[in-house]
């Protein structure tokens, strides 16, 4: 009696599912890395953003703003009237608006200002081992 042999062994299965698991979590790496560096060219962009309005700001009121709330709501003048911001930025993972913070100096007058983004995820790329991005303008 001859048997006809269809199909593949346990161990063909298995050597089949250990490769893809290996695949597919190299591939995750690169991609949660990706999502990292994504998230901190945001957080950098928005800084920068929040800079040139600031500069507007400060040109029509020969001031920066006292505070900052990283709540989404815009950037507006005093009286409301002229919008310098559509919308102060969120962390893009907004998991803690702190993560952006806003000193304006010195304190009363504020005719400088210190802005930074805390939490860079993407470290490793960054030699210095810093883990902020901050922009400073001193009047």
């Amino acid at each position: 009696m001859k048997h006809n042999r269809t199909g593949f062994t346990l161990l063909e299965v298995l050597l089949v599912i250990s490769i893809v698991g290996l695949l597919s979590s190299a591939v995750f790496v690169g991609i949660s890395r990706q999502i990292k560096k994504a998230n901190d060219a945001k957080r950098k962009t928005d800084v920068h953003e929040l800079q040139v309005a600031l500069e507007l700001y400060f040109t029509d009121n020969q001031r920066y703003p006292d505070q900052l709330i990283f709540n989404g709501q815009p950037l507006t003048s005093a009286d409301g009237q002229t919008i310098y911001l559509n919308s102060v930025p969120r962390d893009p993972k907004n998991v803690n608006p702190s993560l952006y913070v806003y000193n304006a100096t010195p304190s009363g007058q504020a005719t400088g200002y210190d802005i930074c983004a805390y939490k860079l995820e993407a470290v490793t790329e960054n030699p210095a081992a810093d883990e902020s991005f901050c922009l400073t303008n001193r009047q």
